[in-house]
C-alpha cells in the first residue's frame, strides 16, 4: 500500500501524480461511455494548468521559495475549487484538474474560481509573489473521447493561453474550441 502511494503521488505537494491522473481520467472516460450508452449526456472537463514565472522565481529566490509557492498554489486551488475535484501535479510547474460535470455550467464556475486562485498575491517568507498561470481546457466528448487525444488538445490550448499570458502577465484560460476558432479567424 505504501509503495503504491509513493508511486502515485507527488512527493512535494502530496497530490496525485501523472500516473494516477492517467488512470483516473481513463476511469472517468469509461464511466462516460456507460452514461452515454444510457443516453445521459455528461461532460468530463480537464483543465491543464501551467504556472508561469516559476523558473524565474527559482532563479531569483531559490528552490525553497519556488517549492513553497508550488505547495501554496496547490493548497489554494483545493481551497477555491474544493477537494472533491481531482487535482494532480503532473510536472514541475504543471497541474491537471479534472471532474465529471454534475450540473450545467459547472466547468465555467470552476474556471472562474481558478482565475481567483491566481488573481491574488501570496507572501512566502516575506517575499510578495504574484502567481500566474496559462490554463488549457478540454471537454470529453466535445473535444475527443480518448485519453491521449484529450491530453494533446488540452496541451495545445494551454500553449495558446501561454502566448497571451506572456504578453499580459495575467492568468488566462483557453479552451480547445476557442483555440480552433482562433485558427479559423
Amino acid at each position: 500500500k505504501m509503495i503504491r502511494s509513493l508511486a502515485y503521488h507527488d512527493g512535494l505537494t502530496k497530490l496525485p501524480n501523472r500516473y494516477f491522473m492517467k488512470e483516473y481520467i481513463e476511469d472517468c472516460l469509461n464511466e462516460l461511455r456507460q452514461r452515454y450508452a444510457f443516453q445521459k449526456k455528461t461532460i468530463l472537463s480537464i483543465y491543464y494548468i501551467n504556472m508561469t514565472e516559476l523558473k524565474k522565481i527559482n532563479d531569483l529566490y531559490g528552490h525553497k521559495i519556488a517549492d513553497l509557492q508550488l505547495t501554496k498554489v496547490a493548497q489554494r486551488i483545493q481551497r477555491y475549487i474544493g477537494k472533491e475535484y481531482f487535482l494532480a501535479r503532473v510536472g514541475g510547474d504543471e497541474f491537471v484538474l479534472t471532474f465529471i460535470e454534475e450540473y450545467a455550467g459547472e466547468t465555467e464556475d470552476v474556471g472562474e474560481n481558478l482565475l481567483k486562485v491566481f488573481g491574488k498575491a501570496m507572501v512566502i517568507e516575506k517575499i510578495r509573489l504574484f502567481p500566474a498561470a496559462s490554463i488549457g481546457l478540454v471537454k470529453a466528448y466535445e473535444d475527443g473521447s480518448e485519453f491521449e487525444e484529450l491530453l494533446t488538445k488540452v496541451d495545445i490550448a494551454m500553449y495558446s493561453a501561454k502566448q497571451q499570458v506572456r504578453e499580459t502577465g495575467k492568468t488566462l484560460i483557453i479552451s480547445y474550441s476557442q483555440y480552433e476558432k482562433q485558427l479559423q479567424n
